[in-house]
């Protein structure tokens, strides 16, 4: 019974959501701010990490979260997958379902399940948005929509996509880690974290009054299917198989040991396909007494995100080769690889030259970018390499890879569109980041410290020199005939390159940030650091460099990009670039800041945008409202307003010029803090401290600043 009011709680609460046809980048507001005054988000190319799949079996269709997107791939010839289109989101893409022409997909950064039309393949396009909040899992059946979000069932009727209605609701009281629907029944799988295992069977012939019928608390649960009255679940164990044919007294009947692994599951006629280390396949003809009869392996297994079946093969989304395996199994007896289709990879790193962002792939090689649209930046061709790449330089018509923990790699880019690979030189260490100057080519190289590289001959790169740094070298800046070594835990070290062959040290500083990425303007040095923070040292005297100034992220800082008098500096926890006035170099302060869908590495600015390499969320675009050097935005700032009396105290009332509808509170970042209408041209200053803010009035657009004391 407490099950029930509190699902009727629900309904109440979710019934006032907005059930209707929404823009997917509509009015919602978030919880947390997302951006600043001073940021606008511009585009994207989001891609990167194989993530959930749901597959058409009537168009061949397959559609594969990766990153922050969604590849739509004709399979007709499993063998020669074709991509058809993608859809690009703000955030990660969670769990994938089809029916009927159209996509549901969760997404973190709109939280809630997005509905696609993809009627249109090549086109798919926004039909509606249900802003439920974070959501865990979702399935789809009989056309009803049902949501797990922490402990809460959410049940919607899907009839009319482009209109859900909330059905009813449902509080499991412990948070629910994933479901599955079968006809009137949903399996809720127990999260570890609560303490329980197993699952619990819900009625659900009754939306709007769901409620328990049964629980089976064997072991924790990794994958679920139900075929005919049998659950088959992955377990640690292995495939333990459940008869459910009476809900509320679910019982094991069987199972299936030892797997390696076991993690999901789908069941077709009288075999289990079970994902493992590989794919193994079981009888369960007869479900007490199962028995493997075949596996396969992939010849690179470093784990598996999802499973869908189609008609004659598998799909498998593979995270460790950012890939999709294809397994054949028209024989189940005797499974057969069909091949791979490649995806993007995690992005650590990018350069930006002219209409093009050039990314550093880890797991693939170098994708290069078309950004003459920044808000539609689109792909025009990649180059593979055997070992990723974790950083990435431009100069002329090449582009200078540091190819993951090998060496340093040379790549034609002369025709962008059809780039070529021409020379490679391996190096000791772990090729973290390059830089090329005159000939050469000076690699952060790890443990291997400083290894400087003749590029003279692009095809014949040859080491002429190294200078062994003390600790781990992640980064290189060059300047005049100064090489500036961001190293781990030997600080900043300063060497003279001026003969490449022999270079030594001049100058150093140890950093207690752990130096892991810099970049030079005039003769101050930008460090930022595994241990955090944005550190300005003064290398004007480089025998005797010394800390000027320190500006704190609350993560790792993997990314700094200079525009003087602003520096744009990555924050790798909570996930967000700063906007940093840097005029003063002993006092680094906050202009403005934006958050990312995934944590922030390289940031590159180039007027007026900043490019971010966001990791699992490929490319975000962003544009900067603030004016550096050579900056020239289209942003305008809005007229003054002259507010008396000013300073003013907390809840004062302001009286305000007649006929504005709205007032927006900004802190002295430029961050929306408020957003509140107004009447009778009045607005009470509530719910703030005392401290320096902005306000602006809707619909003139005038601007004042305010103290508050």
């Amino acid at each position: 019974m407490a099950g029930l009011v509190l699902g009727i709680i629900n309904l109440i609460i979710f019934a006032s959501y907005p059930l209707h046809p929404l823009p997917i980048a509509g009015n919602y507001k978030f919880p947390l701010p997302r951006d600043s005054l001073n940021a606008r988000f511009a585009g994207n190319w989001p891609f990167g990490y194989p993530g959930k799949v749901a597959f058409d079996t009537i168009r061949n269709l397959a559609f594969v979260g990766t990153g922050g997107g969604v590849y739509i791939l004709d399979f007709t010839d499993p063998g020669a997958p074709v991509k058809l289109g993608e859809i690009r989101c703000r955030g990660l893409v969670g769990r994938i379902r089809h029916l009927d022409h159209i996509l549901y997909l969760a997404n973190g950064w709109e939280p809630g399940v997005q509905l696609w039309d993809v009627s249109q393949p090549a086109q798919p396009a926004p039909l509606t948005w249900l802003p439920v909040g974070p959501v865990t899992d979702f399935a789809i059946e009989n056309r009803r929509l049902y949501i797990v979000r922490n402990e809460t069932l959410l049940i919607f009727d899907i009839s009319n996509p482009g209109q859900p209605v909330l059905r009813g609701a449902y509080d499991h009281h412990d948070r629910i880690a994933g479901i599955f629907v079968r006809d009137t029944l949903a399996f809720l799988i127990e999260d570890l974290f609560t303490g329980n295992t197993g699952f619990t069977i819900i009625n659900i012939a009754d939306p709007s009054t769901p409620y328990p019928l049964g629980v089976w608390r064997g072991q924790v649960v990794n994958g679920i299917a139900v075929v005919s009255g049998i659950a088959y679940c992955t377990t640690d164990s292995g495939l333990q198989i459940i008869d459910i044919s009476t809900p509320a007294n679910p019982r094991r009947i069987g199972s299936c040991a030892p797997l390696e692994v076991p993690t999901l599951i789908t069941v077709r006629d009288s075999f289990a396909f079970v994902a493992d280390y590989g794919l193994t396949v079981i009888n369960v003809r007869n479900p007490k007494a199962p028995f493997r009869i075949a596996s396969i392996r992939p010849a690179y297994y470093s784990g598996f995100e999802d499973m869908c079946p189609a008609d004659s093969f598998i799909l498998l989304t593979q995270w460790g080769k950012m890939s999709i395996w294809l397994v054949n199994i028209s024989n189940p007896s005797a499974p057969s690889e069909l091949g791979w289709y490649q995806l993007p990879g995690w992005t650590g790193a990018l350069a930006v030259s002219g209409n093009y962002a050039y990314l550093a792939d880890w797991d693939y090689g170098v994708r290069i970018l078309d950004i003459s649209d920044p808000e539609y930046p689109v792909e025009i061709a990649d180059v593979a390499s055997q070992w990723g790449a974790s950083g990435i330089f431009i100069l002329d018509t090449f582009a200078y890879l540091a190819e993951s923990g090998c060496g340093l790699g040379i790549i034609s880019i002369a025709n962008p569109a059809q780039p070529s690979r021409i020379g490679f030189c391996r190096t000791p260490g772990a090729a973290c980041y390059c830089a090329v100057k005159e000939g050469y080519a000076y690699m952060a190289d790890g443990l291997s410290g400083l290894r400087i590289i003749s590029v003279a001959d692009p095809a014949n790169p040859h080491e002429v020199g190294f200078w062994d740094t003390p600790g781990y070298a992640w980064s290189v800046g060059l300047q005049d005939s100064l090489a500036y070594v961001a190293d781990e835990d030997g600080g900043l070290r300063i060497l003279n390159i001026q003969h490449p062959e022999q270079p030594y040290e001049i100058g150093s500083i140890n950093l207690a940030n752990k130096p892991v990425v810099l970049t030079l303007r005039d003769s101050i040095v930008y460090l930022g650091g595994f241990e955090g923070d944005m550190v300005i040292v003064n290398a004007a005297n480089p025998a005797h460099p010394y800390l000027q100034g320190c500006y704190r992220t609350t993560g790792p800082c993997w990314g700094i990009s200079i525009a003087y008098p602003y520096a744009y500096v990555a924050d790798w926890f909570p996930g967000l670039f700063h906007i940093v006035d840097i005029s003063d170099p002993s006092n680094p302060v906050q202009a403005g800041y934006y958050y990312t869908p995934n944590a922030p590495y390289t940031v590159a600015y180039r007027q007026p945008y900043v490019y971010v390499a966001s990791g699992l969320c490929g490319l975000q675009i962003y544009e900067s409202l603030l004016s550096g050097t050579g900056e020239g935005g289209n942003y305008v700032q809005p007229p003054e307003l002259t507010l008396l009396p000013n300073p003013v105290r907390p809840g004062a009332v302001l009286a305000l010029p007649a006929g504005t509808a709205a007032v927006r509170l900004f802190d002295s970042s430029g961050r929306l803090l408020q957003t509140r209408t107004v009447t009778n041209n009045q607005h009470q200053l509530a719910g703030i401290r005392p401290g320096v803010y902005f306000i602006q009035l809707e619909p003139q657009a005038l601007r004042a600043k305010l103290i508050v004391r």
